[in-house]
């Protein structure tokens, strides 16, 4: 099942069961919440599977790079960093 915004629910279902699969989401071991107020509700986000993977795949990348930047001799990382 692919994970659907709360709008989407809202359109097919109504508020309650809005509200409800938000309690769900927000109760989730993978729901991150902020101190940050939006339209009078405490923003969250929740993982999913698919940005799990791409998190993995960014980290992966950036060990590359760092691996390439070590690799480079002085002057490039000296070149850089006068710009």
């Amino acid at each position: 099942m692919s994970y659907r915004p709360l709008k989407s629910i809202f359109h097919q279902r109504d508020v309650a069961g809005t509200d409800a699969q938000e309690r769900a989401r927000r109760a989730s071991q993978s729901a991150m919440t902020w101190d940050f107020g939006l339209g009078g509700h405490q923003m969250f986000c929740v993982t999913t599977p698919h940005m799990s993977v791409l998190t993995e795949r960014v980290m992966i990348l950036d060990a590359r790079a760092q691996s390439v930047w070590a690799s480079l001799p002085m002057i490039a990382h000296l070149d850089t960093c006068t710009r």
